[in-house]
């Protein structure tokens, strides 16, 4: 039996709004980017994590995506961790098991 965690962004949390319009402060003031808020989602999809004693260990530092912005200052793009959103995580379950086809 293997396991691995579908995990769904619901949307950033205070301290992924606070990262983000830090990391992104001077395109912000710029206007090249919008600042960001509460529940505002800055990647839209699930992600499934396949490694199951990776996933456990990283815990909140496991990563979702990178923001495909660059920022003015640094030159880096904003990493999305699970730690920056609100999510939920399916348990995913797979069982492996030999069976005979005949056709």
């Amino acid at each position: 039996m293997k396991n691995q965690f579908k995990v769904i962004n619901l949307g950033l949390n205070e301290l992924g709004v606070k990262e983000f319009n830090t990391h992104y402060k001077e395109n912000i003031e710029k206007g090249w980017v919008h600042k960001v808020k509460l529940g505002d989602r800055v990647l839209s999809h699930s992600k499934i994590f396949k490694n199951e004693k990776s996933f456990l260990n990283l815990k909140g530092k496991n990563y979702l995506g990178s923001v495909d912005i660059t920022s003015c200052e640094t030159g880096k793009y904003f990493k999305v961790l699970l730690e920056h959103v609100n999510y939920k995580i399916i348990k995913i379950v797979m069982v492996e098991e030999e069976f005979d086809l005949v056709f």
